[in-house]
């Protein structure tokens, strides 16, 4: 037992919120499987459906963060680490949110035609009102830890999770006031309305994550803060250096590398070029955390690659 707590207090704040989320969302998938099976409710299915997809991306995350990105500074193979498989994880994020929208879809279509009323849901009631305290609490502590650390994986979960929050709430009304109410015939058809609204989360989710992957994948220029940040430190140190040629940025996960092409006087001796390059380097990774910047002395014939 002692060695098992020891063994956590080794994890990071991000690690553990994996490893709460993930446990957690086994536990509500199972909950929610079964509230639905008892339940007359396409809203229960849609909704044991979209908890099932956070148990699986939470899977992921914790395989990808402690088993993979655990062994980024000893893997020969990848000399940008592994950070990259977090954008991995963000798209495959976006493709399942994607598919649950298309199974959600359906379902609540052959509802709106054959309109049904909601029956034994007082478990699956019970469900979504825990359920959607559990997201709302991990929701703030995943965005809490996004703002400590730039990581893709984090922005993913946090963004998971505000949109599971409102569609807890979403279909708790839906199952809530049909069962309030059995004898009003219009209110059956609330229960395929709150699927739809689920779907259009799912929606916002597929494109939100998808979107935010891709530009990643494909190497996207860093935000324009951090470019302001690197003009400004290179403005700080004009008089090391003759000219900036150019600049090359990437994000890889949590991680930030940034490339800079200065030409210095040739008259320079190495070890003052050395020296100069140093305060340039260690002035822009105190501005930008998690970043790694390296400075590339070049000539005056030097040409951007195409």
């Amino acid at each position: 037992m002692l060695g098992r707590l020891r063994y956590w207090r080794t994890f990071r704040p991000k690690e553990k919120a994996l490893w709460v989320s993930f446990s957690c969302e086994i536990g509500w998938a199972s909950l929610a499987i079964l509230s639905a099976l008892l339940a007359n409710s396409i809203v229960l299915w849609a909704n044991a459906f979209r908890v099932t997809v956070e148990a699986l991306l939470c899977f992921l995350a914790l395989y990808g963060t402690i088993f993979l990105l655990s062994q980024n500074k000893c893997h020969p193979k990848f000399e940008y680490g592994l950070g990259k498989i977090e954008n991995v994880f963000s798209l495959l994020g976006g493709v399942i949110a994607f598919l649950s929208f298309l199974f959600i879809g359906w379902q609540a279509i052959e509802r709106f035609q054959d309109p049904r009323p909601t029956e034994g849901a007082l478990v699956g009631i019970i469900v979504l009102v825990l359920a959607s305290s559990h997201a709302l609490w991990l929701y703030f502590q995943f965005r809490t830890l996004s703002t400590q650390e730039n990581s893709p994986m984090l922005h993913t979960l946090g963004v998971i999770y505000r949109n599971a929050t409102i569609a807890s709430l979403t279909a708790l009304v839906s199952v809530l006031v049909p069962t309030l109410f059995p004898h009003i015939a219009l209110l059956y058809y609330l229960d395929p309305v709150g699927a739809v609204v689920l779907c259009a989360f799912l929606l916002q989710t597929t494109f939100s994550l998808i979107r935010n992957s891709l530009f990643h994948l494909l190497d996207g220029a860093l935000e324009e803060s951090h470019q302001l940040q690197i003009l400004q430190t290179l403005t700080e140190h004009f008089e090391a250096y003759e000219q900036l040629h150019h600049i090359r940025s990437r994000r890889a996960g949590a991680l930030v590398f940034v490339e800079l092409f200065l030409e210095f006087d040739p008259q320079l001796p190495h070890r003052t070029v050395l020296e100069c390059s140093v305060q340039i380097k260690q002035s822009l990774e105190s501005k930008i955390s998690s970043s790694i910047v390296w400075i590339v002395p070049v000539g005056s014939d030097f040409k951007e690659m195409p």
